[in-house]
C-alpha cells in the first residue's frame, strides 16, 4: 500500500483490481497504486501550501492548536526534544494543514480517562495506554486485541474477519501475522466491528522487509475493501511505510473504495526487525469537518510530543461515521512472496 507522497510512478507498474489504475503525483495525478492523491481540497489552512509536517526540534514552539474537544487555543507550549527516530531524526513539528502547527501537549496519553489532556511521554518510553482485557474485547467505542494465550498457527480471534486479500491471517508468538495475497496489488484487510466516531487507536507492529512493506490502522472503517466488496470501502488509515522512494506515515482517505493521500507523507526512519507504535486520532470538530491525527515512533524511545501529521477532511459520507477498526498490510513486490506484518497491542478507545 505505498501510500506515500511524492512517488516516482516509474518505480512500479501495477494492474489494479480496485481503483482506476495509473500514475498520480500530489498535484492530483495518480501514485502506482492508482489512488489520487488530494493535498489541498479536503485540507484545511489558509494558503496554498500543503498540511505537512517536517522533522525538526519541536522544543520552544510558539501554537495555535485546536484542543481534544475541537476548539482552538493560542499558546506557547515548551516540549523536550525528547522523541528521536532510530537514525537520531527528532520529531518534528505538528502539520496541520492549517489547523495548528507546532509542539504539542507534555505528558503522555493514557489509553482510559484521558479527559482532554495530551500527557507527555512516560520515562521509560513506549505507550502508557490501558491494554486490559481479554484477546478480542469489544463494546461500542472501545477494543482490545492482544492475540495473548492463543497458540502459534491459530486464525486471528472474533470479531476479527478477512475483509480481502488475505493470505494469512494467524498468531505467531503472541502476536498477529498479516501477510496479503501475492500479486500487482498486495493489500491484505482484516476488519473488527465497533461503534466510534470520534475516536483513538493505538496498536504495535514490526516490519520484516523495509524496501517492500506498509501498514496501516483504519478506524471510521466500514467493513469494505477497496471497491471488491458492496458497499465499497470506506473510513480513514494512518498508514506507515518503508519504502525505497518513501518512508513515514501519512493519512488517506477511503471513499467509495478509492483511497486518497489527505497531506504528503511526513519522513519517519521506519526500520525492518523494529517495533513501531502508531496513534491516530479522529475527532468530529464540527457538522461538516473532521480531523485526523497520527505519529508513530519506535516502542523502545519516548512518544512524541507532536503529530507527525495533522489535517482536516470534509467527505460528507465519513462527518461522525460511526464505524469500525482495520488492518492493512500492503506489499510493494507486485510478483513473489509478501513478507510477514505482525502487529500486536490493538486498543482503540473514545478520543479525548
Amino acid at each position: 500500500m505505498s501510500r506515500g507522497a511524492g512517488l516516482q510512478c516509474a518505480a512500479v507498474a501495477i494492474v489494479l483490481a480496485g481503483p482506476s489504475a495509473g500514475c498520480r503525483d500530489e498535484d492530483g495525478s495518480t501514485d502506482e497504486r492508482g489512488v489520487t492523491s488530494e493535498p489541498t481540497g479536503s485540507t484545511s489552512g489558509p494558503g496554498p501550501d500543503p498540511p505537512v509536517t517536517t522533522t525538526g526540534d519541536p522544543a520552544d514552539t510558539s501554537t495555535t492548536a485546536h484542543d481534544s474537544s475541537g476548539g482552538s487555543s493560542s499558546a506557547s507550549e515548551s516540549a523536550p526534544a525528547s522523541s528521536t527516530g532510530p537514525s537520531g531524526e527528532t520529531s518534528g513539528t505538528e502539520g496541520t494543514g492549517g489547523s495548528s502547527s507546532g509542539s504539542e501537549g507534555s505528558s503522555s496519553e493514557s489509553g482510559s480517562g484521558r479527559e482532554g489532556s495530551e500527557s507527555g511521554s512516560s520515562s521509560e518510553g513506549g505507550r502508557e495506554d490501558s491494554e486490559g482485557g481479554s484477546s478480542g474485547e469489544s463494546d461500542d467505542c472501545s477494543f482490545t486485541e492482544s492475540f495473548e494465550g492463543l497458540p502459534d498457527g491459530s486464525d486471528w480471534p472474533a470479531p476479527w474477519t478477512a475483509t480481502g486479500g488475505v493470505l494469512i491471517a494467524d498468531v505467531q508468538g503472541g502476536r498477529g501475522r498479516l501477510v496479503p495475497v501475492p500479486g500487482p496489488y498486495a493489500l491484505a484487510r482484516m476488519y473488527a466491528p465497533i461503534a466510534c466516531p470520534d475516536v483513538e487507536g493505538t496498536m504495535t507492529f514490526e516490519l520484516t522487509d523495509e524496501d517492500t512493506q506498509g501498514v496501516g490502522l483504519y478506524l471510521r472503517q466500514n467493513d469494505g475493501y477497496l471497491q471488491e466488496t458492496m458497499p465499497p470501502g470506506q473510513g480513514y488509515v494512518a498508514f506507515s511505510q518503508s519504502l525505497p522512494f518513501s518512508e513515514g506515515i501519512a493519512v488517506w482517505r477511503e471513499l467509495d473504495g478509492e483511497e486518497i493521500l489527505l497531506a504528503p507523507t511526513t519522513p519517519v526512519t521506519i526500520q525492518a526487525g523494529v517495533i513501531y507504535i502508531v496513534r491516530f486520532r479522529i475527532t468530529q470538530l464540527d457538522a461538516v469537518t473532521t480531523r485526523l491525527q497520527a505519529r508513530v515512533w519506535p516502542e523502545a524511545q519516548l512518544e512524541p510530543l507532536v503529530w507527525h501529521v495533522d489535517v482536516t477532511d470534509d467527505a460528507p459520507s465519513l462527518q461522525s461515521f460511526a464505524g469500525g477498526v482495520s488492518i492493512d498490510a500492503w506489499s510493494e513486490l507486485g510478483a513473489g512472496m509478501p513478507s510477514d506484518l505482525f502487529v500486536d497491542d490493538i486498543v482503540v478507545t473514545a478520543a479525548p
